[in-house]
């Protein structure tokens, strides 16, 4: 899905469940739109370290530091699923 952010610039949005398959999707498409090879993008954390995230081998905690590291914001809410409200006041 796309977005339109406060500054007038389109911005990926991916919505769903973290999985490593998406946050692999996610670097691929910021190496994509920056230009960037696998060398550049592993400055500070290692070449193998990306070829693990592309390849869905990495852990998500990492991919979602090394997404970090290159300016991917990420926002998680967790919620109970047949609650209406995400902070429900008893279990």
């Amino acid at each position: 899905m796309k977005e339109l952010s406060e500054k007038g610039e389109l911005t990926l949005v991916f919505q769903g469940e973290i999985s490593r398959e998406a946050l692999s999707n996610v670097l691929s498409e910021i190496l994509k739109r920056r230009k960037m090879t696998i060398r550049e993008a592993a400055a500070g954390v290692g070449k193998i370290t990306i070829q693990k995230i592309k390849s869905c081998d990495s852990t998500i905690d990492l991919s979602l530091k090394v997404l970090s590291s290159l300016g991917v914001s990420t926002i998680t809410q967790v919620y109970h699923s047949e609650a209406q409200d995400p902070m429900p006041s008893e279990p």
